[in-house]
């Protein structure tokens, strides 16, 4: 926290700032900045030595990383489509948001006046 004091008005104000350290040794891989190599070739790597490493004991832990490694096989399984039908010019352009929301592909809910769009972004052309 800052504290700010202004002279002329005789008045304070505390502030809140937070600052990143990018070389910081306990510093971990933001999932949103994996490539599509780096899944294949070391994430889903370490998860599978992680899971041949736990012992019969470790039933959560084995859920968890077949979890994992489920999660990840199927987003790359999705990635992959959607680049094949990219590569296939078997997308369909939107329009507008709303175009594309109001897709049979989305799911909405709503909660606390929130509305909540779950959508793929994309569509086969029929």
């Amino acid at each position: 926290k800052t504290v700010n004091f202004d002279s002329i008005s005789c008045t304070a104000a505390i502030s809140t700032s937070t600052k990143f350290d990018i070389k910081n040794a306990e510093n971990k891989k933001a999932i949103s900045f994996l490539s599509y190599r780096q899944v294949i070739t070391e994430t889903l790597p370490e998860l599978e030595t992680q899971l041949k490493n736990l012992d019969a004991s470790q039933v959560v832990e084995k859920e968890t990383i077949e979890a994992s490694i489920s999660g990840w096989n199927e987003a790359l399984a999705e990635y992959e489509e959607v680049n094949m039908m990219a590569w296939n010019g078997d997308l369909l352009k939107r329009s507008n948001v709303e175009d594309w929301m109001d897709s049979p592909r989305c799911e909405i809910s709503s909660d606390q006046d929130i509305t909540r769009y779950r959508c793929r972004p994309y569509d086969l052309i029929p």
